[in-house]
This record gives structure tokens, sequence and C-alpha cells, in this order.
């Protein structure tokens, strides 16, 4: 296993915004709505992105989708899950057969 740190540059970026950039046999992932100051941050790593909350929500029991409250705060109850909203998509190329 190797960490591949995340970049937009470069002649291999490892990160692409658009679908034109985008190959499924590449392996770049493509990440939209990207918030490029994770990347560029003095004192992180970039080997992790953290998925920002959108604005809904919903229980995966139920079809009904909620708004979360302005403060973020979502009760989780036990034996529920929730399916959160995220600002962006993320698609992933195939994975690699080779090693």
């Amino acid at each position: 296993m190797s960490v591949i740190p995340l970049t937009t540059t470069g002649e291999h970026p490892t990160v692409v915004q658009t679908q034109g950039e985008f190959e499924i046999e590449d392996s770049a992932v493509l990440i939209r709505n990207l918030d490029s100051a994770q990347l560029t941050q003095e004192h992180s790593s970039n080997v992790s992105y953290h998925l920002r909350v959108g604005k809904q929500c919903r229980d995966h029991r139920e079809q009904a989708v909620k708004d979360i409250p302005d403060n973020g705060i979502v009760t989780l109850y036990p034996g529920s899950a929730l399916i959160i909203q995220t600002e962006e998509s993320i698609h992933l190329p195939l994975a690699s057969t080779e090693r």
C-alpha cells in the first residue's frame, strides 16, 4: 500500500475537477465542488480530504428528506443511520489489477 498526496497541479494530478479531465481508467479522482484550500494548507499533509456537510439529510429507513439545522446538530439514535448530503461529489477510477 502506498500513500498518494492529493494534488491538482503537475504533470499527473491526482485530483481533477471536471468530467472532461476524468478518465475512469486513469488514477485521478474527480471531486466536483472541490475546496482546494484543503489541499494547499501549509500544515496539511494533503493525503486526505474532508467532505463538507450539505444542507439536507434523511434517515436510511425513510424517504423524507430533512433540512439540517443552522447549528449543524443532527441527532443519531441507536440502531439508525443517516444519509447526509455533502457539498462535493466524488468519482473514483477503476481499481487497478496490477501490483
